[in-house]
Parts: C-alpha cells; sequence; structure tokens
C-alpha cells in the first residue's frame, strides 16, 4: 500500500516537474538506459545476438553517455534550480520507500516460505 501511494504521489509531482526534467536531460538518459536494458535482454536467450546487437549496444551506450554528461548542464532560471532540487530529493525519498518495501515484501515471502516448510 506505501509502495503504491508513493508511486501515485511520485506520478502526480513528476507530471510538475516534467519540464525540468526535459531541460536537465533525464529522459534521454532513461531513454538511453531502456534502450541498453532491452538490447541486453533480446540477447540472453541467444548470446550469438549479443554479437549481432554489439553495434546497436555500442550506440545505445555512447548515448547514454552522452545524456548522462548533459544533466544540468542546461541554463536554468532560480525557480528551476529550485525545482531541480526539490526533485533530487524526492527522487531519493522515492527510492527509499521502494528499498523498504521491497525488503518487507522480500521478508514476507521468505518467512511464508520457512513457515510452510515447517524450518520457522
Amino acid at each position: 500500500m506505501v509502495t503504491a501511494g508513493s508511486g501515485l504521489q511520485s506520478y502526480n509531482e513528476l507530471k510538475h516537474y516534467k519540464e525540468v526534467a526535459r531541460k536537465l536531460g533525464l529522459p534521454e538518459a532513461a531513454d538511453s538506459a531502456i534502450a541498453i536494458t532491452e538490447l541486453v535482454m533480446a540477447s540472453i536467450p541467444n548470446p550469438i545476438l549479443i554479437l549481432l546487437n554489439l553495434p546497436k549496444l555500442f550506440a545505445a551506450s555512447k548515448r547514454y553517455y552522452r545524456a548522462l554528461g548533459a544533466i544540468g548542464k542546461a541554463p536554468l532560471t532560480d525557480l528551476e534550480k529550485s525545482d531541480a532540487k526539490t526533485l533530487a530529493q524526492k527522487a531519493i525519498y522515492w527510492a527509499f520507500i521502494m528499498m523498504g518495501s521491497f525488503v518487507i515484501f522480500v521478508g514476507t515471502v521468505i518467512g511464508i516460505v520457512l513457515d510452510l516448510t515447517g524450518h520457522g
């Protein structure tokens, strides 16, 4: 419930920060990271595909690192700088919420498995 609520909150707040995130270059970095992940995941079933996808993987990696290097380079107004700082703080908060929820979920699954197997 906490994770779902936090996710909804982050979605609504990200709409507010959409323009700042665009100016910072965050969507470009995220799109590049997604492209790299998709290429790697598509290659897992058949290692030969990794060799075939190397040029695409190299291009996506280059785009990703270029996007990372560009983050924060755009000139921002004072209000946008304040929004960027707030967005960074909230991203850390959301990450902690998600990690905490994941730890609780894993602990619950382990507890259930131990209980069902008679070890708990």
